[in-house]
Protein backbone atom coordinates (compact mmCIF):
# COMPACT_ATOMS: atom_id res chain seq x y z
CA UNK A 1 0.00 0.00 0.00
CA UNK A 2 2.76 2.44 0.96
CA UNK A 3 4.69 1.57 -2.21
CA UNK A 4 1.57 2.27 -4.33
CA UNK A 5 1.08 5.68 -2.69
CA UNK A 6 4.74 6.57 -3.32
CA UNK A 7 4.38 5.60 -6.99
CA UNK A 8 1.21 7.70 -7.36
CA UNK A 9 2.83 10.74 -5.73
CA UNK A 10 5.95 10.43 -7.91
CA UNK A 11 3.84 10.00 -11.06
CA UNK A 12 1.82 13.13 -10.29
CA UNK A 13 4.99 15.09 -9.50
CA UNK A 14 6.73 14.06 -12.74
CA UNK A 15 3.61 14.69 -14.82
CA UNK A 16 3.31 18.15 -13.30
CA UNK A 17 6.90 18.97 -14.22
CA UNK A 18 6.47 17.66 -17.77
CA UNK A 19 3.03 19.03 -18.58
CA UNK A 20 2.96 22.26 -16.59
CA UNK A 21 1.54 23.50 -13.32
CA UNK A 22 -0.16 21.09 -10.94
CA UNK A 23 -3.36 22.14 -9.19
CA UNK A 24 -5.95 20.33 -7.08
CA UNK A 25 -9.39 21.32 -5.89
CA UNK A 26 -13.09 20.59 -5.89
CA UNK A 27 -16.60 21.96 -5.84
CA UNK A 28 -20.17 21.17 -6.90
CA UNK A 29 -21.44 19.71 -10.16
CA UNK A 30 -24.68 19.55 -12.13
CA UNK A 31 -25.15 17.11 -15.01
CA UNK A 32 -28.14 16.43 -17.26
CA UNK A 33 -28.51 13.97 -20.14
CA UNK A 34 -31.71 13.39 -22.12
CA UNK A 35 -32.78 10.92 -24.80
CA UNK A 36 -30.18 8.21 -24.20
CA UNK A 37 -31.56 4.82 -25.34
CA UNK A 38 -33.17 3.26 -28.41
CA UNK A 39 -36.10 3.85 -30.74
CA UNK A 40 -38.05 2.14 -33.48
CA UNK A 41 -38.74 3.83 -36.80
CA UNK A 42 -42.06 1.98 -37.11
CA UNK A 43 -43.38 1.35 -33.59
CA UNK A 44 -42.85 4.11 -31.04
CA UNK A 45 -44.35 1.98 -28.24
CA UNK A 46 -41.10 0.00 -28.23
CA UNK A 47 -38.97 3.10 -27.66
CA UNK A 48 -37.04 3.45 -24.40
CA UNK A 49 -35.13 6.57 -23.36
CA UNK A 50 -33.19 7.42 -20.21
CA UNK A 51 -33.10 10.96 -18.81
CA UNK A 52 -30.73 11.72 -15.94
CA UNK A 53 -30.29 14.70 -13.62
CA UNK A 54 -27.24 14.59 -11.36
CA UNK A 55 -26.22 16.86 -8.51
CA UNK A 56 -23.10 16.18 -6.50
CA UNK A 57 -19.59 17.14 -5.54
CA UNK A 58 -16.42 16.81 -7.54
CA UNK A 59 -12.67 16.79 -7.10
CA UNK A 60 -10.01 17.48 -9.70
CA UNK A 61 -6.32 17.11 -10.43
CA UNK A 62 -5.24 19.63 -13.03
CA UNK A 63 -2.21 20.25 -15.20
CA UNK A 64 -1.81 23.14 -17.63
CA UNK A 65 -3.11 21.18 -20.59
CA UNK A 66 -5.31 18.47 -19.11
CA UNK A 67 -7.55 17.75 -16.15
CA UNK A 68 -8.87 14.65 -14.46
CA UNK A 69 -11.98 15.06 -12.34
CA UNK A 70 -14.42 12.77 -10.60
CA UNK A 71 -18.05 13.55 -9.71
CA UNK A 72 -19.88 11.76 -6.91
CA UNK A 73 -23.56 12.28 -6.30
CA UNK A 74 -27.18 11.26 -6.54
CA UNK A 75 -29.07 11.27 -9.83
CA UNK A 76 -32.73 11.13 -10.73
CA UNK A 77 -33.11 8.45 -13.43
CA UNK A 78 -36.27 8.67 -15.55
CA UNK A 79 -37.09 5.80 -17.94
CA UNK A 80 -39.68 6.74 -20.55
CA UNK A 81 -40.66 3.14 -21.39
CA UNK A 82 -42.42 2.54 -18.06
CA UNK A 83 -42.45 6.18 -16.88
CA UNK A 84 -40.50 5.49 -13.69
CA UNK A 85 -38.25 7.73 -11.61
CA UNK A 86 -35.52 6.40 -9.34
CA UNK A 87 -32.74 7.97 -7.28
CA UNK A 88 -29.40 6.28 -7.88
CA UNK A 89 -25.84 6.90 -6.76
CA UNK A 90 -23.60 7.90 -9.65
CA UNK A 91 -19.86 8.06 -10.29
CA UNK A 92 -18.69 10.19 -13.22
CA UNK A 93 -15.05 10.33 -14.38
CA UNK A 94 -13.97 13.05 -16.83
CA UNK A 95 -10.70 13.37 -18.79
CA UNK A 96 -10.33 16.83 -20.30
CA UNK A 97 -7.75 18.32 -22.67
CA UNK A 98 -7.58 22.11 -22.65
CA UNK A 99 -5.58 25.04 -24.03
CA UNK A 100 -4.79 27.87 -21.56
CA UNK A 101 -5.32 31.43 -22.78
CA UNK A 102 -4.15 33.95 -20.16
CA UNK A 103 -6.32 37.07 -20.39
CA UNK A 104 -4.85 38.77 -17.34
CA UNK A 105 -7.72 38.83 -14.87
CA UNK A 106 -8.78 35.31 -15.86
CA UNK A 107 -7.50 32.24 -17.69
CA UNK A 108 -9.78 30.85 -20.40
CA UNK A 109 -9.46 27.23 -21.58
CA UNK A 110 -11.29 25.90 -24.65
CA UNK A 111 -11.70 22.22 -23.83
CA UNK A 112 -12.57 18.78 -25.20
CA UNK A 113 -12.99 15.61 -23.22
CA UNK A 114 -14.44 12.16 -22.64
CA UNK A 115 -16.49 10.98 -19.70
CA UNK A 116 -17.49 7.70 -18.09
CA UNK A 117 -20.90 7.80 -16.37
CA UNK A 118 -21.64 4.86 -14.06
CA UNK A 119 -24.97 4.33 -12.28
CA UNK A 120 -24.86 2.18 -9.17
CA UNK A 121 -27.47 -0.57 -9.40
CA UNK A 122 -27.41 -3.60 -7.09
CA UNK A 123 -29.04 -5.72 -9.82
CA UNK A 124 -26.49 -4.89 -12.53
CA UNK A 125 -22.73 -4.92 -12.97
CA UNK A 126 -20.79 -1.68 -13.37
CA UNK A 127 -20.06 -2.62 -16.99
CA UNK A 128 -23.81 -2.87 -17.71
CA UNK A 129 -24.50 0.67 -16.49
CA UNK A 130 -21.39 2.35 -17.95
CA UNK A 131 -22.16 5.15 -20.40
CA UNK A 132 -19.33 6.67 -22.46
CA UNK A 133 -19.65 10.25 -23.62
CA UNK A 134 -17.86 13.16 -25.25
CA UNK A 135 -17.57 16.72 -23.94
CA UNK A 136 -16.93 20.09 -25.54
CA UNK A 137 -16.90 23.39 -23.70
CA UNK A 138 -14.73 25.70 -21.67
CA UNK A 139 -13.00 26.13 -18.32
CA UNK A 140 -12.45 29.54 -16.70
CA UNK A 141 -10.11 30.23 -13.79
CA UNK A 142 -10.24 33.41 -11.70
CA UNK A 143 -6.89 33.75 -9.84
CA UNK A 144 -6.94 34.84 -6.20
CA UNK A 145 -3.39 35.74 -5.26
CA UNK A 146 -0.49 33.55 -6.32
CA UNK A 147 -1.85 30.10 -5.48
CA UNK A 148 -5.65 30.12 -5.08
CA UNK A 149 -8.26 30.34 -7.84
CA UNK A 150 -11.98 29.98 -8.48
CA UNK A 151 -12.99 27.69 -11.34
CA UNK A 152 -16.12 27.50 -13.52
CA UNK A 153 -16.62 24.80 -16.15
CA UNK A 154 -19.42 24.35 -18.69
CA UNK A 155 -19.72 21.54 -21.24
CA UNK A 156 -22.09 20.21 -23.85
CA UNK A 157 -22.24 16.44 -23.39
CA UNK A 158 -23.13 13.62 -25.79
CA UNK A 159 -23.54 10.23 -24.10
CA UNK A 160 -24.09 6.78 -25.61
CA UNK A 161 -26.44 4.09 -24.21
CA UNK A 162 -25.06 1.63 -21.69
CA UNK A 163 -24.60 -2.09 -22.31
CA UNK A 164 -27.88 -2.95 -20.58
CA UNK A 165 -29.85 -0.60 -22.85
CA UNK A 166 -28.10 -1.89 -25.98
CA UNK A 167 -28.84 -5.50 -24.99
CA UNK A 168 -32.50 -4.60 -24.45
CA UNK A 169 -32.62 -3.00 -27.90
CA UNK A 170 -31.18 -6.16 -29.49
CA UNK A 171 -33.70 -8.36 -27.68
CA UNK A 172 -36.58 -6.21 -28.88
CA UNK A 173 -35.25 -6.31 -32.42
CA UNK A 174 -35.43 -10.13 -32.28
CA UNK A 175 -38.99 -9.98 -30.94
CA UNK A 176 -40.07 -7.38 -33.53
CA UNK A 177 -37.99 -8.03 -36.69
CA UNK A 178 -39.72 -5.29 -38.71
CA UNK A 179 -39.40 -2.62 -36.00
CA UNK A 180 -36.00 -1.31 -37.23
CA UNK A 181 -34.71 -0.48 -33.72
CA UNK A 182 -31.71 1.84 -33.43
CA UNK A 183 -29.78 3.02 -30.38
CA UNK A 184 -29.60 6.79 -29.92
CA UNK A 185 -27.25 8.96 -27.87
CA UNK A 186 -28.35 11.42 -25.22
CA UNK A 187 -27.44 15.08 -25.12
CA UNK A 188 -27.14 17.39 -22.17
CA UNK A 189 -24.95 19.74 -20.20
CA UNK A 190 -22.41 19.61 -17.40
CA UNK A 191 -21.65 22.56 -15.11
CA UNK A 192 -19.02 22.55 -12.36
CA UNK A 193 -18.15 25.37 -9.98
CA UNK A 194 -15.36 25.15 -7.45
CA UNK A 195 -12.02 26.34 -6.18
CA UNK A 196 -8.47 25.10 -6.30
CA UNK A 197 -4.91 25.60 -5.15
CA UNK A 198 -1.79 25.54 -7.30
CA UNK A 199 0.83 23.13 -5.92
CA UNK A 200 3.65 24.13 -8.31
Amino acid sequence: MKKSLVIIVLTVFVAGRVYGQLSVGGGVAWDTSNGNGYKSNFNSSIDSKMNTKLFGGYIFIDFSYFEINAVFGSANIHLTKNNTNNEKQVFNLNLIAKLPLDLGFLIFYPALGVDAFIIRDDNKTLAETLQIGFLTGAVIDFPIGSFLFLRAQAFFAMRFPDLDMRSEANQNQLLYPSADIKTVFGMGSKIMIGAGIRIF
